[in-house]
């Protein structure tokens, strides 16, 4: 569960938003809640809020593709009033837009295609390292594990303007960076970092 600071913060700011717009208050709240699983604020990671906004949103949520892109556009409301710039920018990105009216207009296959494209260009996504490690497309507990923290070392890298995403050379860094991650593995389990992590949806 949150912790009792993290859900405070995150309801102030959704009782900010109720006073101008309840209906985008009640948005932001269903898409916080489906995104962190009811852990909070702590839990969210650039990598689940991809998965959320390009994968579950567009398929596992039950209404038109207007609703689709209030919720988008809500959570980067909270985002933005919760100081998390980066993560407000992709909720309300071209990328967020263009994949949510690919899936409703061609279908699954071209919108999953969509947001494997999408997720690739964010930096996000752990790159294979031939001859040390290729992610399965069917992972296990462990590997997931690994997939999950690796990714969130790139994360970092990306925060602290180590990695660049879509700049000359940023491939070579996170592959640096995630090789550098798996080679500070504890106890035999690559990027056992004690972070609790669940299977990303294409798992």
């Amino acid at each position: 569960m949150a912790e009792p600071a993290d859900a405070l913060v995150v309801e102030a700011a959704l009782a900010d938003l109720a006073r101008i717009d309840a209906d985008k208050a009640a948005a932001a709240r269903a898409g916080f809640d489906s995104l962190t699983w009811g852990e909070g604020l702590a839990a969210v990671t650039g990598h689940a809020l991809a998965d959320f906004l390009w994968y579950q949103l567009p398929t596992k949520w039950m209404c038109d593709l207007d609703e689709k892109q209030q919720v988008a556009a809500a959570l980067g409301e909270l985002f933005h009033r919760l100081g998390r710039t980066r993560y407000a920018d992709m909720c309300g990105s071209a990328a967020t837009a263009d994949i949510l009216a690919v899936y409703e207009h061609d279908g699954g296959t071209a919108g999953f295609k969509a947001y494997r494209s999408a997720l690739a260009a964010t930096g996000l996504q752990p790159p294979d390292l031939p001859g040390v490690l290729e992610w399965g497309s069917v992972m296990g507990s462990d590997e997931a594990s690994a997939y999950a923290s690796a990714s969130l070392a790139l994360e970092h890298a990306i925060d602290n303007g180590e990695l660049r995403p879509g700049q000359p050379g940023w491939r070579k860094a996170a592959d640096q960076t995630t090789r550098a991650f798996l080679n500070s593995s504890r106890d035999g389990i690559p990027g056992r970092t004690g972070i609790r992590s669940r299977c990303w949806s294409f798992c």
